[in-house]
């Protein structure tokens, strides 16, 4: 995966205090020709206001950049660059291709998951979801897992979604825990899916 570039956040904010420290100098001057101190209270209170929202608006704009961003870097993440994926990032990018597709997605802790790494809901259904970004097909305890975790997370279904494929044994243990199996030829559609859509911020 490409690096990611320097924050410059700490820049942002000493420019903006620059600025908020030059009004506040400025109205000080324009607030002692006046006959009292009130005309210059007020126009302080306005210019902090105006400076707060300026802020404000900045951070969701550099935001709403740094989202476009990474969105965009992962909508052109092949299906071999998922697999070198490291955990973490394999559940994050997971995660984005399933809010593409209309899931509503929550992380769970990154320790003492009790086997879920999302809760993903759609139409009324709400996914224990065990993701395993592995080298070799999975085996029956990743299904284990998911199932086992329903309960705890108040989900109605289990699934697991790997780059890699499933064993005839995890396959059988998941047909009689109706547990949905996502394996590589469907994350390959996933992924065609996702970087045919139309570069969007986050919600």
């Amino acid at each position: 995966m490409a690096k990611r570039r320097p924050r410059r956040t700490h820049k942002l904010y000493t420019e903006l205090a620059l600025v908020w420290v030059i009004a506040l100098i400025v109205s000080l001057n324009i607030g002692s020709k006046f006959d009292g101190f009130v005309h210059a209270g007020m126009i302080i209170l306005a210019v902090t206001l105006a400076l707060i929202l300026l802020v404000v608006a900045a951070i969701v704009v550099r935001q709403h950049q740094r989202n476009l961003r990474r969105l965009e870097a992962l909508r052109t993440l092949k299906l071999t660059d998922i697999d070198r994926l490291t955990g973490v990032q394999f559940e994050r990018y997971i995660a984005e291709v399933m809010t593409s597709q209309g899931f509503k997605v929550t992380t769970t802790p990154m320790t003492g998951d009790l086997g879920v790494d999302l809760v993903a809901k759609k139409d009324g259904t709400t996914y224990a979801i065990q993701l395993k970004c592995y080298g070799k097909p999975l085996g029956p305890p990743a299904i284990q897992q998911a199932v086992a975790g329903m309960a705890h997370y108040k989900c109605s279904a289990a699934m697991v979604i790997t780059n890699n494929y499933f064993t005839r044994h995890a396959v059988t243990l998941a047909k009689s825990n109706n547990c949905i199996l996502i394996n590589r030829d469907v994350l390959a559609q996933w992924v065609v899916a996702f970087q045919a859509r139309q570069t969007r911020p986050y919600s």
